[in-house]
């Protein structure tokens, strides 16, 4: 079926139904060990005597995975690699209902920490819109105006996510081993948009001028950090 979109970027085969289905359960399985590897990291406890303890003390791997940044880049890169739009809406949906169902109970039930439900219903209200959002961030990496506009708003995006970013100031969150990580995830989300070396000098530099038009909308996303 034609749409719109369709000269933009042309989907591939998905495969037979039992292929799809499978791919589907380990998205899903993806996001439920993802999930649980974030709360486990945020309730590690590093002993400073120890050098390489120490070292992932100061990048600190709890907050990062507790931030909203790495999932980000996690739904970035299975919907733009996705064969389909409709392909990645499903794996993303499934992907982040996994995370935030396993990341909600191991809270509950194995660290007995319940958190607070404006937190997770942000977090839920994500995941409901998320198939929706990764229909159309599939288009990201295919040619044209509307994918050229989708990576200054999805970088710009990453740009709220990975630092401070004002119109006086640009800084780390945290401490500067806390930046290290977050100046990687971006780079990270620029290779994975990336499609020739003309257009990432275009997205990346307008993508920070965008975000610092939306820059008194950041503090949003202090909610998911």
């Amino acid at each position: 079926m034609k749409t719109p979109l369709t000269g933009i970027r042309s989907p591939r085969p998905a495969g037979p139904a039992s292929r799809r289905a499978l791919l589907w359960l380990l998205f899903l399985l993806l996001g439920v060990g993802m999930g649980i590897f974030a709360k486990w990291l945020d309730t590690l406890v590093f002993d400073d005597s120890v050098p390489w303890q120490r070292f992932l003390g100061k990048i600190d791997p709890g907050g990062l995975f507790s931030g909203i940044a790495v999932w980000f880049l996690l739904a970035l890169a299975i919907a733009v690699f996705s064969p389909a739009p409709l392909e990645a809406g499903i794996r993303v949906f499934l992907f982040y209902a996994g995370m935030c169902a396993s990341y909600h109970l191991y809270s509950i039930f194995v660290v007995q920490f319940t958190p607070t439900a404006g937190y997770m219903l942000t977090w839920y209200g994500l995941t409901l819109v998320s198939p929706i959002l990764a229909y159309f961030i599939w288009y990201a990496r295919g040619e044209g105006v509307f994918p050229l506009v989708l990576n200054i708003l999805i970088l710009s995006n990453m740009v709220g996510a990975c630092f401070y970013f004002g119109l006086w100031d640009f800084a780390w969150h945290g401490r500067f081993f806390d930046g290290i990580p977050n100046l990687i995830l971006f780079l990270a989300s620029v290779a994975v948009l990336y499609k020739s070396p003309k257009r990432t000098l275009v997205t990346v530099p307008a993508a920070f001028v965008t975000a610092l038009f939306f820059s008194p909308l950041m503090p949003l996303l202090e909610e998911l950090r």
